[in-house]
Order: structure tokens, then C-alpha cells, then sequence
């Protein structure tokens, strides 16, 4: 329904357009922030960290968040977000479930109880809307974070990773992002060209596949430096900041892959691995 701008002030202020809370400040200091009613891409190649920042990210948000986990299955999820919560390797979660004794986590896991999973390999557009409502039945809200982990698994007509599938995937995700007042982070694939195959530059706003950059409001492409203790991030579209599209602009967050753990400072990252395991 058509309306004037001023009643746009009085209508859904509490969510659409609203800023996500700042989780990490060295990206706000970048200018980069995460709004309700529009869609980032967080686009990387394979391994470069993407499911990392983005479970990390929704754990520290602490809003209402529905994690359509179609990549990750449900006990890999179980395991990298108490390890994440907790500060414990990947591999001692796995073991303490495994060996019968996963109480121990139960208090961590209390952190992600804000966060609902779903795990459909190949979700439909009309699985996520059902998610979608389900959610808002269950909250009496709809989802104000809505994370898609990642693109290339959703099916559309049966085959999703066409080129005309991507790009009906991200105007779905823009009208999802509108009509529900949600914030969109939507997980995609980079080329692994050679030159930023090395992981010690962000890939180029270019370097995404399937053309399909138009759409999203915010877009990050990431990589791991070669030393593995740095996720550098870079803004290559930011319609509301300052962008590089050629990702030579990163910003970096110190990381323990192992313990799914992103830090802001070197102290934090330090203290990190005197952690016993």
C-alpha cells in the first residue's frame, strides 16, 4: 500500500531499518552496520571462515535470530556453537557429547537459546517462508536476524545454482527482508581464482558468482590470512558507507578456527589459546 514518507516514521520503527546491536566494533568503526529490512552477503570461497562470523555473530547479537543451516548438519551446529560459547576446542565438544557427558555444556548452550536452527539440506523459498512463519507463530515476532548458510544450497525449480536460480534466491531473500522487518545475512560463494586463492586478500566484488551483487544493501567478501590468525573482512558494496570493490580495504578480527572464536584484539585471542582445550 502506497504512503507518504512521514507515515514511515510511525510505521514498524522498532524493526525495519533499525540497526542490529554493534557485536563488533572494529566493523562500525569501518561504517559498516547490519539493518533490519535489508540483505548482506557475506561472500567468501570455500573455507575462508564464512559460518564461522556468521554463527559467531548471531550467538553475540543476542536478538531472535533463524540460523537455516542447509550446509552444516544439525550435530556439526551442536558442536561449533558450544564451542564457540564455551572457548573450548571443536574437538573436545565432540568428545564430551560423544563420551555421554554433554550436561557439562548445557549452561553455554543457555547463550544460543535465542537462536532457532533449522537443518533441511536443500530448503525450498517457500521452506524458508514456512520457517519464517513457524518462527514468528512460535515468538510472536518474526526473526529480527535471518541467517541462509549459504545460497548455493537452496533449490529453486529443482536447481537452485543456475544463475537465474541465484538471483531469484536474492530477490526472494530482499522481499523476506522487507516484508518481515529482518535482517538478511545471506552466506555465498566466491571464485577461487589464484590471485586470492591464498587467503591473504579479500576477493574482489567480481570474484562472487552468479552476477548477483545488485540486490543486497551490504556485501563483505573474507578471507583467512595465510597464517590462519586473522578473518579479514571487506565492504566491496555498502549503500550506506564506504565500499572497495576491489577488497583492498579489509578489516581484520583475530581468530581460533579450532574454537570458532573471533576476537577483537590480540590480548583476547592470546588468553584465548591458554585456554585448556
Amino acid at each position: 500500500m502506497a504512503h507518504t514518507l512521514s507515515r514511515s516514521l510511525h510505521r514498524r520503527t522498532d524493526d525495519t531499518g533499525a540497526p542490529l546491536p554493534c557485536v563488533f566494533p572494529s566493523l562500525e568503526a569501518a561504517g559498516i552496520r547490519f539493518r533490519r529490512g535489508q540483505v548482506a552477503m557475506i561472500a567468501g570461497v570455500p573455507g575462508s571462515g564464512k559460518t564461522m562470523l556468521a554463527l559467531g555473530y548471531t550467538i553475540r547479537a543476542k536478538v531472535p535470530s533463524l540460523y537455516v543451516s542447509a550446509d552444516s548438519d544439525e550435530w556439526t551446529q551442536l558442536v561449533r556453537t558450544v564451542a564457540s560459547i564455551s572457548g573450548s576446542t571443536v574437538d573436545k565438544v565432540d568428545e564430551v557429547f560423544r563420551g555421554g557427558a554433554g550436561e557439562l555444556f548445557l549452561p553455554d548452550l543457555d547463550e544460543a537459546k535465542h537462536i532457532w536452527f533449522t537443518f533441511d539440506p536443500s530448503p525450498t523459498l517457500e521452506d524458508i517462508h514456512l520457517d519464517i512463519e513457524a518462527f514468528t507463530e512460535m515468538w510472536g515476532q518474526p526473526p529480527a536476524l535471518l541467517i541462509i548458510d549459504t545460497l548455493m544450497n537452496i533449490e529453486v525449480d529443482g536447481d537452485g545454482v543456475e544463475l537465474t536460480g541465484m538471483r531469484q534466491i536474492v530477490r526472494a531473500m530482499h522481499h523476506f527482508a522487507r516484508h518481515y522487518g529482518c535482517a538478511v545475512w545471506l552466506l555465498h560463494h566466491c571464485s577461487e581464482a589464484s590471485e586470492w586463492g591464498s587467503g591473504d586478500r579479500c576477493p574482489p566484488r567480481a570474484a562472487i558468482q552468479g552476477k548477483v551483487s545488485q540486490l543486497p544493501e551490504i556485501i563483505l567478501t573474507i578471507a583467512q590470512d595465510s597464517t590462519k590468525r586473522h578473518l579479514m573482512m571487506c565492504a566491496v558494496k555498502n549503500r550506506n558507507g564506504p565500499a572497495w570493490p576491489r577488497g583492498d580495504h579489509p578489516v581484520s578480527l583475530y581468530v581460533r578456527p579450532e574454537r570458532m572464536g573471533l576476537y577483537e584484539d590480540c590480548m583476547s585471542w592470546t588468553a584465548a589459546g591458554e585456554c585448556s582445550s
